[in-house]
């Protein structure tokens, strides 16, 4: 995904971007982490 916005500060933009995604895909990934040990605990 290219962000332009003409004044030359499109690499910084785009990692800002880029690290928000980042930031999602751990958060979500945690989610899923805490969701199984949550399952494994109500198992047992």
């Amino acid at each position: 995904m290219r962000l332009h916005y003409g004044n030359g500060d499109n690499k910084k933009e785009d990692s800002g971007v880029s690290n928000e995604i980042g930031n999602e895909k751990k958060h979500i990934f945690c989610l899923e982490k805490t969701i199984q040990t949550t399952r494994l605990l109500i198992r047992s």
